[in-house]
């Protein structure tokens, strides 16, 4: 494609004016009208008519414009139209100071356009900068409706006990009836009857006790539970992020993290296991083991969570073996170190050094923190690392 004319757009075949049809450079050398420069960006794909080279951009400003161009046209303009000092009876001078005069007013309008350039390049940023604050206010929003739902359920749980302690004062006070009337008995019959009356009054009571264990267990499993249903609807579920802080010789060294692998069984179980939302927890327990150490395949064991010293628990029975959980592990690779369907499945190594192996059971990999576990790996007792706390990492 090429101009006959080389003040027209090769393109639109417009005149360039100052406006919004001056010549800008593409970066392969050639030049368009700033209005068919924009048309070709809000194609996704700029390709210049000319060469057909591609160029990425955004905006218009971000090509330059062809003042080279501007100028060659201003000089064909003056060539073609300037009048003669005899036809308009102005001298050479004064006509060449109003040619200055003229360039002066280009510059002045050039001006005015890279300021204008340089707004809108702004006025993008703004937009952008407005869009992720909208972004962060939908988020306080999400939280504000998850903490309301969070507080009514607060609220029936403590209704639920109130009713409960309402029930066990009333029960309290028939006992203290109750034993008002053994020391009113005078006769073997009121005896008897007081007696029955006791035994029955102390099956009903142990039967409640129990039944209110099961349903409001102990304090802090209590508020585990609570705030693991608070927590976890903060978590999304196809990319959950947890943490292990790794102690030894009486400090906290750092913080691994962990992210757990979608639609995963042993992911899930490792999540609990992190959360304590059925008070099972890996807060508290050592390392086991170091295997490979100093070769492929290094990695570091841990998660008896019942600290028998063999880890012969599972939280979650029936657990599947499926393609999900195959891979060749590199250094930050997480598996169970044995299989789902085994009673000791809650164990789980983390790989410090890559392998030249499949291995099977992998459910997760190190983030972040991975050099806290190859410092563990390197000290002299595995045994005295322990997991200091840990938990699951919130998206806000």
């Amino acid at each position: 494609m090429a101009a006959n004319n080389p003040g027209e757009c090769s393109v639109c075949l417009d005149s360039y004016n100052e406006r919004e049809r001056r010549p800008r450079s593409l970066p392969c050398g050639h030049a368009f009208c700033s209005s068919c420069v924009t048309d070709l960006i809000k194609r996704d794909k700029l390709t210049c008519p000319s060469c057909r080279v591609s160029h990425k951009a955004t905006s218009t400003s971000q090509f330059p414009i062809c003042y080279g161009m501007e100028g060659l046209i201003r000089a064909l303009k003056v060539h073609q139209v300037a009048p003669t000092a005899a036809e308009q009876g102005v001298d050479e001078n004064l006509r060449s100071l109003l040619q200055e005069q003229d360039y002066s007013m280009d510059a002045l309008d050039e001006v005015y356009q890279h300021l204008l350039d340089q707004l809108s390049m702004y006025e993008s940023e703004l937009a952008h900068r407005q869009d992720d604050h909208q972004g962060l206010i939908t988020k306080l929003q999400e939280l504000m409706e998850q903490n309301q739902a969070i507080t009514r359920l607060l609220k029936d749980e403590q209704d639920s006990v109130e009713a409960v302690m309402k029930d066990i004062d009333d029960r309290r006070n028939q006992g203290h009836i109750l034993k008002a009337c053994l020391a009113l008995v005078t006769t073997t019959q009121e005896a008897h009857a007081v007696r029955q009356d006791f035994y029955t009054y102390k099956l009903s009571t142990q039967d409640l006790v129990h039944t209110y264990q099961q349903q409001f267990p102990d304090v802090d499993v209590l508020y585990r539970s609570l705030r693991h249903r608070a927590v976890m609807g903060l978590v999304d579920p196809t990319s959950t992020l947890v943490f292990l802080d790794l102690g030894w010789g009486g400090s906290t060294k750092g913080t691994v993290y962990i992210r757990l692998s979608p639609d995963n069984g042993l992911a899930r179980q490792f999540l609990l296991l992190c959360t304590g939302e059925r008070g099972p927890s890996y807060a508290g327990t050592r390392m086991l083991e170091v295997y490979n150490k100093g070769k492929p395949g290094e990695r570091v064991c841990g998660g008896d969570y019942d600290n028998v010293g063999e880890g012969v628990a599972r939280l979650l029975p029936g657990l599947q073996v499926g393609p999900e959980y195959r891979k060749t592990p590199t250094a930050g690779t997480v598996r169970a170190e044995y299989g789902p369907a085994s009673d000791n499945n809650a164990q789980f190594c983390i790989f410090t050094r890559d392998a030249d192996w499949k291995i099977s059971f992998a459910f997760g990999h190190v983030e972040r923190g991975l050099q806290v576990v190859r410092s563990a790996v390197k000290h002299s007792n595995i045994k005295e690392v322990t997991v200091v706390n840990c938990g699951v990492v919130l998206p806000l």
